[in-house]
């Protein structure tokens, strides 16, 4: 097992560096699916959509794949 080693340090991501932080990709995919501003005619009409903004989780290859950039694993 390799020992940890005490030259490098954890910094912690900037807001400004959306693309390093795969979360933000998943975020923008999400708002520009799910929640870009519709207009509901009514409170099931909500529920519906929240549940189809829901049903990314059973697709954990989207989310890889959304996350994913090719610079991190080109080592």
């Amino acid at each position: 097992m390799c020992e940890p080693t005490r030259d490098i340090t954890i910094m912690p991501l900037l807001p400004k560096y959306r693309e390093l932080n795969s979360v933000e990709n998943l975020w923008q995919f999400m708002h520009q699916n799910w929640l870009s501003n519709p207009i509901f005619k009514s409170y099931a009409d909500i529920v519906d959509h929240c549940c189809d903004g829901r049903k990314l989780e059973l697709q954990p290859w989207r989310i890889r794949s959304i996350g994913h950039r090719k610079w991190a694993y080109e080592f």
